[in-house]
């Protein structure tokens, strides 16, 4: 799941229900017209629309594999990943 909570408050996420396995390379966008993007081993498999975009500092940072610090989508406490993650790149443009 990518997932980005937005000034108005609002959470836009996509995500896949298909169930991985095995290595694959993930890649996550968010466009500056705010649509959402998630690929999955060179297959778009999920977009979406964000109502704006973030316009400040969030006060939780950024966290992948995990979010520990207040959750800010809709699941629950338990919500690890539990394979390994090689990499994490970000690229602003």
């Amino acid at each position: 799941m990518f997932l980005v909570r937005t000034s108005s408050d609002a959470a836009t996420s996509v995500g896949t229900s298909e169930t991985i396995t095995g290595s694959h390379a993930a890649f996550a966008r968010l466009e500056p017209d705010g649509k959402l993007s998630l690929t999955l081993a060179g297959k778009n498999v999920a977009n979406d629309q964000a109502p704006d975009l973030i316009e400040a500092m969030p006060v939780d940072g950024l966290q992948v594999g995990s979010d520990e610090g207040g959750l800010v989508g809709p699941y629950s406490s338990e919500n690890k990943f539990n394979g390994s993650i090689d990499s994490v790149i970000i690229v602003l443009n």
